[in-house]
């Protein structure tokens, strides 16, 4: 019956829309559902290797997959149970209201049937990948539930929740592909991902303005200028680690610390312009935060992996 309901849903909006067709739409609305945008966050797995230089070996290349896709299958099971949770505040919220579930286009038991198979997908391959690496994707989901259910209410808590799973994800990579993270690189992403957090509670408060407290509790506590100085605090922190970890080990890549500052200053720009922080969207979104990330990207592994490192 619930597919059923869905279908017919994606027929009436397919007809109303030119050249719509109801294949189509089904796949665009599971892949709102599972937020497949978002995989991008769990690239973070394969910085470890990267920055080790065995991106390219055997071992990483025969695990990339089943240990993106797992970390991915369950990171949309955390999409999928925060948005039945917060299904009535997104409806208030100008862009989450159109989200398959708060717009009505999939239904509870749908949405809990997708969940469910995401979860034993997610275990199976995490079993293939390594003894431990189930431990990473069950943690994960555990912050993810703890945030949703609880945490997400609790000041200044709920944003280093968020950092902690980018944190989660770094730390399954680094066991994902048998790789030692250095203090310095797990300092460096932990000061990121507060910047990224901080950055995307003040996105919604300058967004959302006097709906901001009807949507999250939490906003009622913060203000643009203390978030403004966790954002400026922890991108300070976050250049100065990833400087030290540059010159720490790898001199060469001291040369990319200016590009990651232009980055960085990229973003907090877009983030007053734009009143949008999801890191995620402002780097899918934005051609020259795009391009400077392509652009590190390929100069770092120039000089892990190419002529510049002889």
């Amino acid at each position: 019956m619930a597919s059923l309901h869905l279908v017919k849903k994606l027929e009436t909006r397919a007809v109303s829309s030119p050249g719509g067709n109801v294949f189509g739409r089904s796949i665009r609305v599971v892949a709102d559902l599972v937020r497949v945008s978002h995989w991008i966050k769990n690239l973070l797995l394969f910085v470890p290797p990267f920055f080790a230089g065995t991106l390219l070996t055997p071992l990483t290349l025969s695990r990339a997959l089943p240990a993106f896709l797992s970390l991915s299958f369950i990171a949309s099971v955390g999409y999928i149970i925060n948005d039945l949770h917060d299904i009535v505040s997104d409806r208030m919220h100008p862009r989450k209201r159109t989200r398959p579930l708060a717009c009505g286009l999939v239904s509870t038991p749908m949405a809990a049937v997708v969940a469910g198979l995401l979860s034993a997908g997610s275990l199976i391959l995490a079993w293939r990948v390594s003894p431990w690496f189930p431990a990473f994707v069950l943690g994960y989901l555990a912050i993810s539930l703890a945030y949703s259910f609880f945490l997400k209410k609790v000041f200044l808590v709920d944003i280093f929740l968020i950092a902690s799973g980018f944190i989660v994800r770094l730390l399954a990579g680094g066991e994902a592909f048998g790789v030692e993270i250095s203090s310095w690189l797990f300092l460096t992403m932990f000061f990121v991902s507060l910047f990224m957090a901080a950055g995307k509670r003040m996105g919604e408060i300058v967004s959302l303005r006097e709906w901001a407290s009807a949507h999250r509790v939490t906003l009622l506590e913060y203000s643009t200028d203390f978030l403004q100085s966790v954002v400026w605090t922890a991108a300070a922190s976050s250049l100065l680690t990833y400087a030290l970890y540059t010159a720490e080990g790898h001199h060469r890549l001291f040369y990319t610390v200016p590009l990651a500052a232009f980055g960085m200053f990229r973003y907090l720009f877009l983030l007053r312009r734009s009143q949008e922080g999801d890191p995620t969207e402002l780097l899918l979104h934005d051609r020259v935060l795009f391009a400077t990330f392509g652009l590190w990207t390929v100069l770092v592994a120039s000089m892990m992996y190419g002529p510049l490192v002889k």
